[in-house]
């Protein structure tokens, strides 16, 4: 009765283990857990004999004595990432914790529901401030520093950076008549952080032959152009 009773223990646990799991479906960052078992060693009521000349051997009389519990694994298995709309919530894809510091203690969640504190701190729901390497105003992260509550201020904005190179590619009309003009337009930014329309113009003025002009801002102030239009005779569109 009592090894069965340790069975029926045992499977209890198991229940229990599996009803956290369902009831923890709808917890962000949960990770669920298996019950491992094993068999309790056997009580031996009587020993081996070897085989005599005129008997057989006989083997062990053992009872066994029941499960018990080894202990209770926790899956580390990638979730399914969920899109929630809101700006301060994270997710790890693959390996890795959050870490967070409750005073000088530091914890680790897979748990990504974070806000902001009234210092403009990235925290847990429970308080608890998220730590990591704080972004230097050109955008830069320096991985050498030690982490520390990471910061995300309303109106602290990167300092912006203006358009240096663009690039465009597509397909020209080789059949176009001449004079024939094809218009892109490309939103590049000035140094103040300010969208600027730029204007290419690339009109076809020989056969297999186009030249590329551009202009920006109102009135139209000419762009210099790096590369050419390129143009390939072999086919039936030209390549710019």
């Amino acid at each position: 009765m009592s090894s069965a009773l340790s069975g029926l223990r045992n499977h209890q646990t198991q229940i229990d283990v599996i009803g956290n799991d369902i009831a923890n479906v709808s917890t962000v960052g949960f990770k669920g857990s298996t019950t491992v078992f094993s068999d309790v060693l056997s009580q031996t009521l009587s020993g081996a004999t070897a085989p005599g000349g005129d008997t057989a051997g006989r083997n062990p009389a053992q009872v066994g004595l029941g499960s018990r519990l080894v202990g209770t694994l926790q899956s580390q298995a990638q979730g399914a990432l969920q899109r929630t709309g809101r700006s301060t919530d994270l997710a790890i894809q693959g390996d890795g914790f959050f870490v967070v510091a409750n005073g000088d203690e530091q914890l680790y969640t897979r748990n990504g529901s974070f806000v902001l504190d009234a210092d403009g701190r990235l925290a847990t729901i429970d308080g608890l401030l998220v730590q990591g390497w704080q972004a230097e105003g050109d955008g830069s992260i320096n991985p050498n520093r030690t982490p520390g509550p990471v910061e995300i201020q309303a109106g602290n904005l990167l300092a912006p950076v203006a358009t240096t190179t663009i690039g465009a590619s597509g397909n020209l009309d080789r059949t176009a008549p001449v004079g024939e003009v094809v218009t892109i337009g490309v939103t590049v930014y000035s140094d103040t952080g300010e969208e600027v329309l730029l204007t290419l113009n690339i009109e076809k003025t020989a056969a297999n032959e186009w030249t590329a002009t551009g202009t920006h801002g109102s009135p139209g102030t000419a762009l210099t152009l790096g590369d050419g239009v390129t143009s390939d005779e072999g086919g039936s569109k030209g390549a710019y």
